[in-house]
């Protein structure tokens, strides 16, 4: 009798499952039917993919939809974009007008999903990547694996030339990312670059330059062991920086990411007089034992400059702080952007006002260098 009731029961649960699967699979084509893409849908490899483009002009704008969203929660954006350039917007496997993926939803998938999406419908590079929450982790990674597609946004590249050309003016730009993707972005700039965290830098004549000892690097053992660890934890990645490298897991469910950083720390511990690690938003810094970083770099640079002007940073991650304080130290002006707690004496909410602040400096520095060249010059008159 209790095996009677006990089949009877997985039956009745089975046929329930297959009753939700089909009722769920009807809704789903009333619905399609109902309200029909807005864009078209590409076949990237067994299944297809909504992708909805408009606008003319370029770069051409990507949009990434945050975790759980598809392309219709970007509401009226694309629609303004498109006004001055073409603008993308796509839904991943399985969400809006996409079809399911057969395979495992991880972020080196959803990047090659994308990156295939955009190569069979012809829409060519460069980029400007857009990302909301979870889609901004999964920007970076498409950055990071197609380096040669992406580009910074014109307006802060202008504006950023346009300053390093200005009399009595010195620029820097201070990076996590590797000196290879800062040069082919600000390509031809008079601009002190320093990338990998300050470890590789190239100055103002192209003159480029290693912060290491030649034997330092860091331990295999410590990488290999890193990365078994970020493999179990789907939506961790390893960003290779060629003289460090960074585990991203912003994409990692927030319940399991406690237990990631304390993998991680445990695995390095071993490595304490080889490697360091700095942790910043929703990632870790493995970068070999040597006091150098960001603010070395800065630091050496800055004894290199004749003037002795007003020095103004801006930085928005955990390994600018030590920066801030050489900064403020130097009497200069330390501006912590998006960070509540920091080492920086002020503060702008986005990457948006630092651009806006570019613009307002070069408008103001240009009238004054202008207003000095057209004062009258005064002459002495000897008796």
């Amino acid at each position: 009798m209790i095996r009677i009731v006990v089949g009877s029961i997985v039956l009745l649960v089975t046929m329930l499952i297959g009753w939700v699967w089909l009722f769920g699979a009807k809704a789903k084509a009333r619905l399609a039917a109902k309200y029909p893409a807005p864009g078209k849908l590409v076949d990237v490899g067994g299944y297809r993919l909504h992708l909805n483009c408009q606008g003319q002009g370029g770069p051409t704008v990507v949009m990434e939809s945050g975790n759980g969203n598809f392309s219709l929660n970007w509401g009226r954006v694309p629609r303004e974009v498109a006004k001055f350039t073409r603008v993308c917007t796509y839904d991943r496997a399985g969400l809006g007008w996409s079809d399911r993926s057969p395979q495992p939803r991880t972020a080196h998938n959803l990047v090659a999903d994308l990156h295939t999406l955009l190569a069979r419908s012809g829409v060519e590079p460069p980029y400007v990547l857009v990302g909301h929450s979870l889609g901004g982790m999964l920007m970076r990674l498409y950055a990071h694996e197609h380096p040669d597609q992406v580009v910074v946004p014109e307006r802060t590249r202008a504006t950023l030339h346009r300053l390093a050309g200005l009399p009595d003016l010195d620029l820097a730009v201070l990076s996590g990312r590797r000196l290879d993707d800062l040069e082919r972005q600000f390509n031809g700039g008079r601009l002190f670059l320093a990338g990998a965290g300050g470890l590789e830098s190239r100055d103002e004549h192209g003159r480029r330059q290693v912060h290491l000892p030649a034997d330092t690097h860091l331990p295999e053992p410590l990488r290999e062991s890193l990365e078994t660890w970020c493999a179990g934890f789907p939506g961790a990645w390893v960003e290779d920086k060629r003289f460090s490298y960074a585990l991203h897991y912003r994409a990692v469910p927030s319940a399991r990411q406690p237990a990631f950083g304390a993998g991680v720390r445990r695995r390095a511990r071993p490595f304490r007089g080889q490697a360091q690690l700095v942790h910043g938003k929703r990632v870790f810094e493995i970068m070999p034992a040597v006091p150098w970083e960001k603010s070395a770099a800065l630091g050496l640079w800055l004894d290199t400059r004749a003037s002795r002007g007003t020095l103004i940073y801006f930085g928005d991650d955990t390994n600018d702080e030590p920066v801030h304080r050489l900064v403020r130290g130097r009497g200069g002006i330390a501006v912590a952007v998006g960070r509540a707690v920091s080492a920086a004496e002020y503060g702008l909410p986005a990457p948006e006002e630092v651009v806006w602040f570019l613009e307002w400096l070069e408008r103001e520095w240009t009238a004054q260098a202008a207003a000095r060249e057209a004062a009258p010059q005064r002459e002495t008159v000897g008796a």
